[in-house]
């Protein structure tokens, strides 16, 4: 009898325990913006910013479980060094965070906003 209580409460621990790790999963996301301009100007969320300045605030996102949007505007010619090297510095970065990431087409991240919903 004294086997069959703690396997009962083992399992409703366990029950409880999943319940609680689905929680977060269940809040609705938030999201950071990243865009990157031709001149390699980084911008997060409408603010000018540096790669240390985004790993602070992917820091903080990522306790949010936000989904991160990045755009990188376009131009006609082939990006430069500075744009590769400022690109490759904010996936860097995302993938340091772990966190999720959408690739936008256009800069006002019509296709990320459907992501999560």
């Amino acid at each position: 009898m004294k086997t069959q209580t703690v396997m009962l409460s083992l399992v409703a621990a366990l029950s409880l325990a999943g319940s609680a790790v689905a929680q977060p999963a269940d809040r609705p996301k938030t999201a950071i913006t990243i865009l990157l301009r031709p001149d390699a100007a980084i911008i997060v969320d409408g603010r000018p910013s540096t790669i240390v300045k985004l790993d602070a605030a992917l820091s903080v996102a990522a306790t949010r479980h936000a989904v991160v949007m990045y755009f990188r505007q376009a131009t006609t010619q082939h990006p430069t060094a500075a744009v590769e090297n400022a690109a490759n510095a904010i996936i860097d970065q995302v993938i340091k965070h772990h966190m999720p990431l959408c690739f936008s087409a256009d800069a006002a991240f019509t296709a990320c906003k459907k992501v999560g919903k």
